[in-house]
């Protein structure tokens, strides 16, 4: 009887906790709501299996899901306020990627994309075009590129918490395995200049190049293919990273 109530309790506690100060603050905020719900679930989980170590398991799955929704609505929050300071950079598309809530649909000629985003952890996307940061054709930087990405650095410095992914993408003009080798490039050139900006190299999980996979926009328009050449930064909290 003691365990029931004790589930009933936390039943009513975990809804309760992860509607922080109230229902308004998880619909105005879907970054802060998702990180809240994964921490209550995963922090259930390890609550129960020291509950079942410790014979209380009602009281284990209670605890550690109230700590859980805490830490996820932490975690939240922090994603939430670095999204508004990268949301300020001319030239930036910010996204908040959420596997449980994404906003983004997924284009009828690469629903794949969808897929390889959904099997992430919530983490900010930062995507800059390649007009951007590169003249066609090229790896080398173009003018007020590193300028660009020292603003983005500026911000990662400020929030070291968190591990970085980067990855380059390609249209599908020209030669497959040129677009290939390009994108794995300007990835590296980019990680490189994150580094030399004060970066901590041990920060940065992942540098890759997808070439012409992963579309984003039609190939048939210019300005399609304007979209899809472009370089991508993942932000990720360091505890969720994998």
């Amino acid at each position: 009887m003691k365990r029931f109530k004790i589930l009933i309790l936390s039943m009513l506690l975990i809804p309760a906790l992860m509607m922080g100060s109230g229902c308004q603050t998880i619909k105005d905020n879907p970054r802060t709501a998702g990180g809240t719900a994964g921490g209550a679930a995963l922090g259930a989980l390890a609550g129960g299996i020291i509950g079942h170590q410790t014979g209380h398991r009602g009281a284990g799955a209670v605890i550690g899901a109230l700590g859980g929704a805490a830490l996820g609505a932490t975690i939240g929050r922090q994603m939430d306020n670095q999204a508004k300071l990268y949301d300020r950079i001319e030239g930036l598309e910010v996204e908040m990627r959420n596997a449980q809530e994404s906003q983004y649909q997924a284009p009828q000629w690469q629903p794949e994309y969808e897929q390889m985003k959904a099997a992430q952890p919530p983490h900010l996307n930062l995507r800059l075009s390649n007009d951007v940061l590169f003249q066609r054709g090229s790896a080398v930087l173009a003018e007020g590129a590193r300028t660009k990405l020292g603003e983005i650095a500026q911000i990662m410095r400020d929030h070291p918490n968190s591990q970085i992914r980067i990855k380059g993408y390609a249209s599908s003009e020209g030669e497959e395995q040129m677009n290939l080798e390009l994108s794995r490039r300007r990835a590296a050139i980019v990680a490189d200049t994150l580094v030399s900006l004060g970066i901590n190299p041990t920060r940065i999980v992942q540098v890759a190049g997808f070439g012409e996979s992963f579309p984003i926009a039609s190939n048939e328009t210019e300005a399609g293919r304007a979209m899809n050449r472009r370089v991508e930064i993942e932000i990720f909290p360091a505890e969720e990273v994998r």
